[in-house]
């Protein structure tokens, strides 16, 4: 498909994806209703990763070190990564499974790649 044809296309798609006034009542939909606001979005956006910080960071704070703190992060860490896959599979009407599984890789994935960069640089490691 030529770069005009995708243009074209990608606009009658999206041209189809629109409400109209009547569509709008029909599903309840109050287009002068307030969906939202800026500082709501940035204080529950701050409260989630927050939150998703804290996870790795809880086995050191309640005592744990070296390789036992490692394990019981990583184990937090797994179990979170796999409960929100699972959400946002059911959320999207997708897999549960393959989308917490695919979270997990995804996450464990980051955390080796941060892990082997702070090797190559020189940080220490367990």
């Amino acid at each position: 498909m030529s770069e005009a044809e995708a243009t074209a296309h990608a606009a009658q798609v999206l041209s189809t994806l629109r409400l109209d006034e009547d569509d709008a009542a029909a599903v309840g939909v109050d287009e002068n209703e307030a969906v939202g606001s800026p500082w709501r979005a940035a204080i529950s956006s701050f409260l989630f990763f927050g939150s998703g910080a804290l996870i790795p960071v809880l086995p050191y704070l309640l005592g744990a070190s070296d390789v036992a703190a490692v394990v019981i992060a990583a184990a937090a860490v797994g179990v979170a990564l796999l409960a929100t896959g699972a959400v946002v599979g059911i959320l999207s009407g997708a897999s549960p499974l393959k989308r917490a599984l695919r979270q997990l890789a995804i996450g464990f994935g980051a955390a080796l790649v941060t892990y082997l960069l702070g090797l190559l640089f020189g940080a220490a490691g367990i």
